[in-house]
């Protein structure tokens, strides 16, 4: 709830406030300065009053100086004296007398002005005095300021000097003050001080009270004191209604509906009223309603789909836990992530340890399929897909287009943005969940932590089936492995053993073709012995070799290493012999035949399948070619064995036959038919040495191809 401001801390009074003081300090600031400027008018005015009264006593001086002789006459009285200061002056008549007998004194200009200066005391309007530099009357002698003034009007510095000064009684006054040149009229008087025409020779001092223009300036300021204060109110009440009625108000206004919309109206719109700032801020209130308009509705669509991510990610895990066969898992996953969250395409790839490859499991759609199709895989850090297996690290690329590393397919050409995303447990990459979105940015960062929760849920799920399905392989293949046991048990040969067990194991295994590679007797070439089926028997029949020093062949890499060599991609093994009669081989296992420490074969199988052979096979694999070899040395050994007790009965027989002779001759007859009989010969020749007779016989037998079968007796011979 958004609560009203404090008055003390109101916007609208501080603005005033401020506002407030800044136009009193115009206004006084203004009204300062009409007031000094007519106080400088007043002063003005006493000036110009002074500029008259001197030049009105420069004209009486004038008067008095041109009626002729150094001034006016008047009649001498009590108030009346002669000037004793104008007895010095030579040539000048001071006192005269009338033919009526009345006494005459001289009143020169200096007198007269001085005389009307005491007048002017008196009367206490203005006082003015006449000095020089030069006196005949001590009395009009100079103050400091008049002797400076003088000075500078002699240098020619100044021709008039003004000042406004306190007496010593604490009054004001204005004093003016201009020299006095000397004229023709003057030389009566002042000639003999060597004064010429145009010297200057005083000056009148004119000092007015500034009492009343005190009083004029004092009420002047007091009378705009008063109309500066009403001026001040007016416009601040001026300005308080204009505020009011142009800001308090729409502001108001607006308060109330920022109000509104804090209590969850958000479909309020403030109107516009104006096109100044106040409906600039309606205007950009409705922007902002508008905006968190969106942006609760993107929010909420944000929780939906988060809540689907849940959802989904719940649905996989729930379904995960009951799969146990890798090719459904993948194809229920792709398919729910796909349509659950609208994608473009769902892929998973499964790494290949043994061609560093990643191998395409499952893919959605057409594009799904006709990958699959074309055993689709993508080498280990090569595209985004590569490099998340190499990296164990989510790929994300928003916009492909401005991606270099995006490898495009162009089976998926509306891809405008894919995240790979690793499907591991620690360290151990097991393969790649990749999607793809035909919207530029359509993939960010909530994708990814749903996609990183299913691949999770994935690689948990793919162990869970790894385990289970190395579980029944060994039991399904120990089971397979004690078949052909029992099943090649009871066979003595070697030859026929060998083919039941290839035969046996294409069938069991469910292998695309198995067969047994035999060490020769010089133990530098392995001898093609048994194949399974049509394909297996005539490659035997055409005595297929593989010499043991051969770099590319697996099968003698695995009698040169003594242990199991797994290619699960044979396009990608240098040392793979493709065998134009098995063109489907995809994979291939080949282990060696080892009995007694010795390497007697290899048990080679191959697949039509990327990635069938494990480890685990390999083991299985190695168990069965253990017992292979131990039962074709067996096989051997009892042949062997047969033929030792065959020939030992046909000496017995021969010895008990000749036994029974009564001469020589008869038992050389009966030793050479029956070691021919026994020997399988077709004619049989016995010959004596004369040492035979002492006692020591050689006997001798040979076989000729053209001869009949039967014994003949070829005789007796002596020789010396």
């Amino acid at each position: 709830m958004i609560q009203s401001a404090r008055p003390g801390s109101s916007l609208t009074v501080r603005f005033l406030a401020i506002t407030g003081v800044v136009i009193a300090i115009i206004i006084a600031t203004l009204f300062y300065w009409m007031a000094k400027r007519q106080e400088a008018q007043i002063i003005n005015q006493v000036d110009q009053q002074a500029r008259v009264l001197f030049q009105q006593i420069v004209l009486t001086r004038s008067w008095a100086a041109s009626q002729g002789g150094g001034g006016v006459y008047s009649e001498v009285t009590d108030a009346v004296q002669p000037n004793p200061y104008l007895l010095q002056v030579d040539g000048l008549t001071v006192n005269i007398n009338s033919e009526e007998g009345k006494a005459y004194t001289l009143r020169n200009p200096a007198l007269i002005t001085r005389e009307l200066s005491e007048l002017a005391e008196k009367e206490g309007n203005y006082a003015f005095h006449i000095t020089s530099l030069k006196l005949f009357n001590p009395n009009n002698t100079p103050t400091t300021w008049e002797a400076d003034s003088l000075k500078r009007f002699e240098s020619g510095e100044e021709k008039e000097s003004f000042i406004i000064e306190t007496t010593d009684e604490g009054a004001e006054v204005y004093r003016y003050m201009a020299p006095l040149y000397i004229k023709e009229s003057c030389l009566l008087c002042h000639s003999s001080q060597g004064y010429k025409v145009g010297d200057v020779r005083g000056g009148i001092s004119v000092t007015i009270p500034m009492n009343e223009a005190r009083a004029a300036i004092q009420s002047n300021n007091q009378q705009l004191f008063v109309i500066g204060i009403s001026l001040i109110v007016f416009v601040l009440a001026i300005l308080w209604l204009l505020v009011y009625s142009q800001i308090l108000q729409p502001l108001n206004k607006l308060q109330k509906y920022a109000v509104a919309l804090s209590e969850g109206d958000l479909n309020i719109q403030a109107p516009i009223q104006s096109q100044d700032e106040i409906g600039n801020l309606a205007e950009a209130f409705n922007k902002m309603t508008s905006q968190l308009r969106d942006s609760i509705g993107t929010l909420e669509q944000r929780v939906s789909d988060r809540t689907k991510a849940l959802t989904t990610s719940t649905a996989v895990s729930r379904r995960l836990s009951t799969i146990l066969d890798r090719k459904e898992l993948v194809e229920e996953v792709v398919e729910l992530v796909n349509k659950s969250f609208g994608y473009y395409h769902t892929q998973i790839y499964f790494f290949d340890p043994g061609t560093e490859n990643l191998i395409m499991a499952g893919g959605t759609g057409e594009a799904g399929r006709m990958l699959l199709a074309q055993f689709h895989k993508v080498r280990k850090g090569k595209g985004l897909v590569g490099r998340a297996a190499m990296t164990n690290q989510v790929v994300l690329v928003p916009d492909t287009a401005q991606s270099s590393e995006w490898l495009p397919n162009p089976l998926l050409s509306e891809t405008r943005a894919e995240v790979a995303i690793p499907i591991s447990t620690g360290d151990e990459v097991l393969g790649v969940l990749d999607v793809q979105h035909n919207v530029r940015n359509g993939l960010q960062q909530e994708d990814v932590d749903s996609l990183s929760s299913i691949a999770t849920q994935i690689a948990i799920a793919l162990q869970n089936i790894r385990q289970y399905e190395n579980t029944r392989k060994i039991a399904s293949d120990m089971g397979v492995v004690a078949t052909v046991g029992i099943s090649t048990s009871t066979i003595s040969d070697a030859r026929q053993l060998l083919q039941e067990v290839v035969d046996l194991s294409k069938k069991s295994f469910n292998l695309y073709h198995a067969h047994i590679y035999l060490l020769n007797e010089t133990e530098e070439m392995l001898e093609l012995t048994a194949g399974a089926g049509d394909v297996g028997r005539k490659m035997v029949s055409e005595k297929h070799k593989i010499p043991l020093n051969r770099e590319q062949s697996l099968v003698a890499r695995a009698a040169r290493n003594r242990e199991g060599v797994v290619v699960n991609d044979v396009t990608e093994a240098p040392d793979f012999l493709p065998n134009p009669l098995l063109p489907d081989t995809r994979a291939e296992m080949a282990v060696p035949m080892i009995v007694a420490d010795k390497v007697i074969g290899v048990l080679d199988v191959q697949s039509e399948t990327i990635g069938r052979f494990t480890e685990v096979d390999v083991n299985i694999q190695t168990t069965l070619a253990s017992q292979v070899a131990v039962a074709l040395q067996n096989a051997r050994s009892f042949a062997q064995s047969q033929q030792q007790a065959e020939r030992e009965t046909a000496v017995n027989l021969i010895t008990q036959k000749i036994q029974s002779a009564t001469s020589v001759e008869a038992a050389l007859q009966i030793a050479a038919r029956e070691l021919g009989h026994a020997l399988g010969r077709k004619s049989t020749m016995v010959m004596i040495e004369p040492e035979a007779l002492a006692g020591a016989s050689r006997a001798s037998a040979t076989d000729q191809e053209d001869t009949p079968r039967e014994i003949e007796s070829m005789g007796t011979g002596v020789s010396s």
